[in-house]
């Protein structure tokens, strides 16, 4: 009961996040599997992740454009929104929030997007994590948020 509710309340702030990997995945041709909470032998729990089967073949381009997805993608929607919403009120302070949210990478999505090799080799969206790359999506996470709210807000 308590992971269902836990997968209800995280489900709005993660899935599309997650669903902005699956895009170019499965306009790829890879089949895309989405875990909220899922188990993780780490020293942070992710809240959400996307993968999917990757083989010898899979082009590297492909690795690293579905690692990246969701930054352009909800950038962009975010642009999109500011030529539908005004830019002030409760509805804009929404769109800067979700949106950056959703764009934002984690340490995982910038790992795979620098070693696409490794995810390859390991047969699925999975590369180690370093701490560089941690603090490099907690800046590229703070830049996206200034974005988000300028794309929005100006």
């Amino acid at each position: 009961m308590r992971s269902r509710l836990l997968k209800l309340v995280v489900a709005p702030f993660v899935l599309p996040h997650e669903l902005g990997h699956a895009v170019p995945a499965v306009l790829t041709g890879l089949p895309a599997n989405i875990t909220l909470l899922p188990d993780w032998e780490g020293s942070q729990q992710p809240l959400g992740q996307f993968n999917a089967d990757l083989d010898p073949s899979t082009p590297l381009w492909v690795i690293r454009a579905t690692a990246l997805a969701p930054i352009p993608l909800f950038v962009g929607l975010a642009a999109l929104l500011r030529l539908t919403v005004p830019p002030t009120g409760p509805v804009a302070i929404s769109a800067v929030f979700l949106c950056s949210c959703w764009a934002a990478p984690s340490g995982g999505d910038l790992a795979i997007a620098r070693k696409p090799t490794q995810a390859r080799t390991a047969g699925e969206f999975l590369a180690a994590t370093t701490t560089r790359e941690v603090l490099i999506s907690d800046i590229a996470t703070v830049a996206i948020c200034i974005l988000v709210a300028v794309v929005v807000l100006a």
